[in-house]
């Protein structure tokens, strides 16, 4: 009889073919039989864990993709806008510096100046104004840069050439000087918007 008794380190004795777990008496029989089922269904419920992780790493991944397309998408937008200042700009710069240039040395009139100085840059820029929701997508003080070229071609170029008007060489010359900075800043502003375009498709 001692050979089919099972010592159980708790103190209690049991038969051979039997095993105790917690408070429940089982047969290793019946273990045996539903032990390779709880094996795969664990495995089971662990492989599905597994799977539903993975799934929703995908998921978040392919919406901060999804949500990084929308925002260059945007960008984009905003750039194109804003560049197309850039073509209005440098025609009225041009002209300007021509009429400015002339009337400072004496070669035209006031009435000839008021005439053909570029007076409807504001009126070209207003009809493809970058829209308030697009700005903070544009390089750092990009609009602001925008009318401050704005400006000085509409107001201060203009106001220069008429205050040196008669004066020395020296003093005419700061009215080629100052069309020739406000075309540097066009150029400038140009370039850093295409250069912030260009990388949106990086």
């Amino acid at each position: 009889m001692r050979d089919n008794i099972t010592w159980n380190p708790l103190g209690d004795r049991m038969p051979g073919d039997t095993v105790l777990i917690g408070p429940w008496v089982v047969s290793k029989a019946l273990l045996d039989m539903i032990w390779p089922v709880v094996t795969t269904l664990m495995g089971a419920i662990v492989g599905g864990a597994i799977a539903h992780l993975n799934a929703t790493r995908l998921d978040n991944r392919r919406y901060e993709r999804e949500k990084k397309e929308r925002k260059l998408i945007l960008e984009r937008e905003a750039l194109e806008k804003a560049l197309a200042w850039t073509d209005p700009m440098t025609l009225a710069q041009t002209q300007a510096a021509f009429e400015a240039d002339a009337y400072a040395w004496g070669k035209v009139d006031l009435s000839h100046l008021q005439s053909n100085y570029p007076s409807s840059l504001s009126a070209e820029l207003e009809k493809l104004d970058v829209p308030v929701h697009l700005r903070p997508l544009l390089p750092p003080n990009t609009y602001i840069r925008g009318m401050s070229i704005l400006g000085r071609i509409e107001r201060e170029l203009y106001y220069l050439c008429k205050e040196k008007r008669g004066k020395s060489t020296g003093e005419i010359l700061e009215v080629s000087a100052l069309a020739k900075k406000i075309e540097v800043e066009i150029d400038a502003l140009r370039s850093e918007l295409q250069a912030a375009y260009d990388t949106t498709f990086e």
